[in-house]
């Protein structure tokens, strides 16, 4: 199992959550960053890939699950639509120090595998 860190902080002024992914696998360093922000009264986020495209996703929030889950709207960088990039994410808040994710990574335009982390607030 690796362990990954997430840095969030409050930026723009307050209007956006940038997000720091960092882990190492096999040896190689994995950075990625995802900016998250309101479109109107829409959650958005847009994802910068290692796979080296850039997803924008709009989220739907189910409190009584405390589910936020978010789906491809549009993506940056795509060749075509066979190429490998992150499709669908979900947030699952746990309580106040753990949270789930699921990520969805889609090529060939089917789901290819999911990156599925739970993470723990340091203090």
């Amino acid at each position: 199992m690796n362990k990954a860190t997430l840095d969030l902080e409050l930026t723009s002024g307050g209007t956006a959550v940038l997000e720091k992914f960092r882990m190492v696998d096999n040896g190689r360093p994995v950075e990625m960053t995802t900016l998250y922000y309101l479109d109107g009264d829409q959650i958005k986020l847009t994802h910068y890939c290692m796979a080296g495209n850039q997803p924008t996703m709009k989220g739907s929030y189910a409190s009584e699950a405390k589910t936020l889950t978010f789906d491809l709207v549009s993506i940056s960088n795509l060749k075509t639509p066979n190429d490998g990039h992150m499709h669908h994410a979900t947030y699952t808040f746990i309580d106040n120090d753990h949270f789930k994710t699921i990520w969805t990574f889609r090529k060939e335009q089917k789901d290819a595998f999911t990156e599925d982390v739970t993470y723990v607030r340091t203090k």
